[in-house]
């Protein structure tokens, strides 16, 4: 229950676009074939359900900090 009543969300909202973040251990890049197994099916699964009721999807990779400052450190 949300304890403020000018945040609450309609019992029939859908939303028009979800966005699913994946971060990798030890800062892999985001892949089909990076993700194990299960987590692949979950989340294809849920993709199909999402884009049945009329939802896009986007699934990112989300890099490391140790990914971000090893580009940093080449670009400079």
């Amino acid at each position: 229950m949300n304890s403020d009543p000018a945040r609450s969300i309609p019992e029939d909202f859908t939303p028009r676009r979800v966005v699913f973040a994946i971060l990798l251990k030890d800062g892999a890049k985001l892949t089909p074939d990076s993700l194990f197994p299960f987590s692949a099916i979950t989340l294809a699964q849920t993709a199909k359900a999402l884009a049945a009721r009329g939802v896009t999807i986007e699934v990112i990779g989300i890099e490391s900090e140790s990914a971000q400052s090893a580009m940093r450190d080449e670009a400079a």
